[in-house]
């Protein structure tokens, strides 16, 4: 069942009282119900008096070959069901006041775009200009999980993903869909990569900001190594522990100095890969 909207559909009947109306053909010039609405299917209709002040405006259900059933009644001249008891009455197709949508600017109620805009439920709604949203309420966004986003996502698109709890915008770039509220920051202490270093005060949420270094200063977090292409001595004191307890593999091509005495304990072990060039040293004083 449609709801269906023709022009010029115009027939009459003879005092249905308030009940189904039962048409008696298309006037002349006009089309029928039959016709233009089909079986089954639902349209705006108005039933006026052709001698009198009687008539009624509704949402009717039609059923071949010629019967309206008023199944809604949105006004009338006696403000509900009006019972035609007499006389011939024409039967039309309309499009009732209340449920215009127009794009006239000077229409009342206001149309979509207009000073005033309409309020209400949209399949689809675009702007063609900028858009202000002058209210101190607030604008709901689309929202779902990350295998809910879109299948065929347009660079732009902003949503809340609650999967992520974060709000995220999809900009066709890798990452495509990216959150909006800043970077999570993860306790991450298994992946083998080099990072640039994130410096934050938590280890799970948001931050706004990060403070990154360049490929000099890089953090391994799965074995927690830091790389730096120099070392920076606060009061010119630099400290070192005195205990070795976990195995350390030296990298190839690189000379390490250890500031003695130093104790070698527990899995602790220092190895310097066989055929490099790598040397430890330690120092005493």
């Amino acid at each position: 069942m449609a709801l269906i909207i023709k022009d010029r559909v115009l027939e009459t009947c003879s005092s249905p009282g308030t009940g189904s109306v039962t048409l008696l053909g298309a006037v002349t010039g006009y089309q029928s119900f039959n016709a233009a609405i089909g079986t089954g299917n639902t349209c705006y209709y108005t039933i006026a008096d052709q001698n009198g002040n009687n008539w009624e405006v509704g949402i009717g259900t039609f059923t071949s070959p010629a019967t309206l059933a008023r199944t809604t009644v949105l006004a009338s001249s006696t403000g509900s069901l009006v019972n035609f008891s007499s006389g011939t009455q024409n039967v039309f197709e309309t499009y009732p006041a209340g449920k215009a949508v127009t794009t006239d600017t000077l229409a009342y109620p206001p149309a979509i775009g207009g000073t005033t805009p309409n309020t209400g439920a949209f399949t689809t709604l675009t702007a063609s200009a900028d858009s202000a949203f002058n209210s101190t309420g607030y604008l709901q966004l689309p929202k779902g999980t990350t295998g809910q986003q879109p299948g065929s996502p347009a660079t732009g698109m902003v949503r809340y993903n609650t999967s992520t709890n974060l709000f995220e915008g999809y900009s066709g770039a890798s990452p495509a869909w990216s959150s909006l509220s800043g970077i999570v920051v993860n306790n991450d202490t298994t992946s083998s990569a080099y990072y640039y270093p994130l410096f934050a005060q938590v280890t799970s949420g948001v931050t706004n900001q990060t403070y990154i270094s360049n490929p000099n200063y890089l953090f391994n977090p799965s074995n927690g190594e830091l790389s730096a292409l120099e070392l920076y001595m606060k009061n010119n004191v630099l400290g070192a522990a005195q205990n070795i307890t976990t195995a350390y593999t030296l990298p190839v091509s690189t000379n390490a100095i250890t500031i003695g005495p130093v104790t070698i304990s527990g899995s602790g072990i220092v190895e310097v890969p066989s055929g490099s060039t790598s040397v430890w040293q330690i120092v005493f004083f």
